[in-house]
C-alpha cells in the first residue's frame, strides 16, 4: 500500500494566484477535500506586545506584576469574545500569539507556564466548543514548551525556529525542525521557502523537505513572496515533485 503524498494545504485563493495570505498557494480551482476556511485572531500575549512593547511587558513579567495578570485577563476575555461572536462556524480558528524569538521564549518561565499556556488551553477549548479546529500561529523557538503546545492545539504553525535566507540556513532550519517535529506530536504547518527568492531554489528546498519524511506536516505559505516570483510556476513544480500514489 502506497502512503498518501504529503499535503499542500490550500485555502480559498483567486485563480490567478493573487491575494496570497497565510495558508494560501494555488493556481486554480481547489478540490473541496483540500480546501479549508478559517479566521485568524490575535492572541492575548501578542495583543499586549503590540500595545505595550516588549520592554514594558518583559519588565512587568519579571516583577510578576498583578497589573500584567489583569491586563492579560482582559486581553484573553477580548479574544474569547471574538470567538464566541462568530456568525458562521469556520473549519478552523487560528490564534496568532507570538512569544519567542529564534533564541527562545521572550518572557519568563512563570509567564509561559502560568499565563501563556493556560490561556492557550482556554482558547483551544473554546474554539473546539464551537465545532472548529484550533490552530496556533507562534513564531520562534519555544524549546521545552513545544510538547505542551502540541498537546493543546490541533495544528501548530509555522515552526519558524531558524532564519532561512539562503539554502545553507534553510538546511540548518530543516535539521532543527526535524528534531522538534516529533516533540510536538500533532499536525504541523510550515512554510514554503519563498525567502530563497527563486523558483529553482524553492523547488530544491521543497524536495529536500519531502525527502526527510516528516509526517503530518502541511506545506503552506506563511510569508509573502519577498521578491518577484512566478507563483503559478512554483505551484506547478511542487505538484510535479510530490510523490504519486
Amino acid at each position: 500500500m502506497v502512503a498518501d503524498p504529503p499535503e499542500i494545504f490550500l485555502i480559498g485563493v483567486n485563480g490567478d494566484g493573487s491575494n496570497l495570505s497565510d495558508y494560501v498557494l494555488s493556481d486554480g480551482p481547489i478540490p473541496r477535500k483540500n480546501k479549508k476556511w478559517g479566521i485568524s485572531v490575535t492572541g492575548p500575549t501578542e495583543l499586549l506586545l503590540r500595545e505595550m512593547g516588549l520592554w514594558t511587558l518583559a519588565r512587568l513579567a519579571v516583577r510578576r506584576s498583578e497589573k500584567l495578570k489583569k491586563l492579560h485577563e482582559n486581553a484573553l476575555d477580548q479574544v474569547l469574545g471574538t470567538i464566541r461572536s462568530l456568525d458562521m462556524i469556520p473549519d478552523f480558528v487560528l490564534v496568532a500569539d507570538d512569544c519567542a524569538s529564534y533564541e527562545g521564549p521572550l518572557l519568563p518561565k512563570w509567564y509561559l507556564e502560568d499565563v501563556y499556556l493556560v490561556s492557550h488551553e482556554l482558547l483551544a477549548e473554546e474554539i473546539r466548543s464551537i465545532g472548529a479546529e484550533a490552530f496556533l500561529h507562534a513564531d520562534g523557538n519555544y524549546g521545552p514548551y513545544f510538547r505542551e503546545i502540541g498537546r493543546i492545539w490541533d495544528l501548530v504553525h509555522p515552526l519558524d525556529v531558524y532564519p532561512r535566507g539562503d539554502l545553507t540556513d534553510y538546511r540548518n532550519w530543516l535539521r532543527l525542525a526535524a528534531k522538534i517535529r516529533p516533540i510536538i506530536g500533532g499536525k504541523v504547518a510550515t512554510g514554503i521557502a519563498f525567502e530563497l527568492g527563486s523558483e529553482e531554489l524553492i523547488l530544491k528546498a521543497v524536495r529536500e523537505f519531502l525527502e526527510i519524511g516528516m509526517e503530518d506536516v502541511v506545506l503552506s505559505n506563511f510569508h509573502p513572496p519577498l521578491k518577484e516570483l512566478n507563483v503559478r510556476r512554483i505551484v506547478e513544480m511542487i505538484r510535479d515533485a510530490l510523490p504519486r500514489s
